[in-house]
């Protein structure tokens, strides 16, 4: 539920030519400049379950992200503020965070769907992707230094995306995924090597990988008989740190333990 809502621009970075990652400035939790409208929404009530909220809180600030209909809200829940980040014509589906919790996504599903990164510190957007998949965006996620982005269409005719994008408005990569392999929901980067990631659906695990500059996939066989007892279906999925391993949460609260398809993770950049 909210009060009143407006219109809102959406704004590039003022230099394409330089990583906005790179080149960002330290700033403090300060409000930005507005454009006069008939109508501002000053305050939201209530959250979107199905998007997992974020706590962004640092040394500096006490904050909670979460979303709400069109709307993400940045949540200061010592000072009792909020700052709202409008841009979505369609509800928002699906966010993620940098590591360092200054960078913030949203994707919307839907007509003139986009995805949107944001500057957390100052609330402006610093890029927009417009129509990245057909019918919007599933799922987000981000490397832990904000320099690559994957997004996963939303359609059962799904495809993933891989961006660069501070440096491109176009994709690094895109694959499609077959339909047999049910409508994937979520998806991760392993925080060791974000050259592989996976998605998951409610029944089947998907592994990504760019080693050699080609995306490529493998989905394991996966069903009931594979684990000798009904597992439920799959929520999320997780690379667990130092190992080739990777587990995914059921909904009979069981948690599915396998081996990642790749070499051993390493730790250096492959930026």
């Amino acid at each position: 539920v909210v009060m009143a809502e407006t219109a809102s621009s959406v704004f590039q970075a003022e230099n394409d030519d330089e990583s906005v990652v790179a080149t960002a400035k330290s700033t403090d939790y300060a409000k930005t400049d507005e454009k006069v409208a008939p109508l501002k929404l000053a305050w939201s009530f209530g959250i979107n379950l199905k998007v997992l909220p974020h706590n962004v809180s640092d040394a500096d600030r006490k904050v909670i992200f979460y979303v709400t209909a069109h709307t993400a809200i940045l949540h200061d829940f010592v000072a009792n503020t909020q700052r709202l980040l409008q841009g979505h014509k369609n509800s928002i589906t699906c966010s993620a965070v940098s590591e360092n919790k200054r960078w913030i996504v949203t994707g919307d599903q839907g007509d003139e769907s986009m995805v949107i990164i944001w500057d957390s510190y100052s609330c402006v957007p610093v890029r927009t992707l417009f129509d990245t998949h057909p019918g919007g965006v599933a799922a987000v996620a981000m490397t832990p230094d904000a320099a690559y982005l994957a997004t996963l269409g939303a359609l059962l005719s799904q495809s993933l995306s891989l961006w660069e994008w501070t440096a491109s408005e176009k994709p690094l990569h895109t694959i499609e995924i077959h339909q047999s392999l049910g409508l994937q929901t979520h998806l991760v980067f392993n925080s060791a090597d974000c050259r592989h990631l996976m998605s998951n659906g409610s029944h089947q695990v998907v592994f990504y990988s760019w080693d050699s500059g080609e995306l490529k996939h493998h989905a394991p066989a996966l069903t009931d008989k594979t684990f000798n007892k009904t597992v439920g279906t799959f929520s999320q999925s997780a690379f667990i740190p130092s190992t080739t391993r990777a587990m995914t949460g059921t909904s009979e609260g069981n948690v599915v333990v396998g081996p990642r398809p790749s070499r051993r993770p390493r730790c250096s950049s492959c930026y």
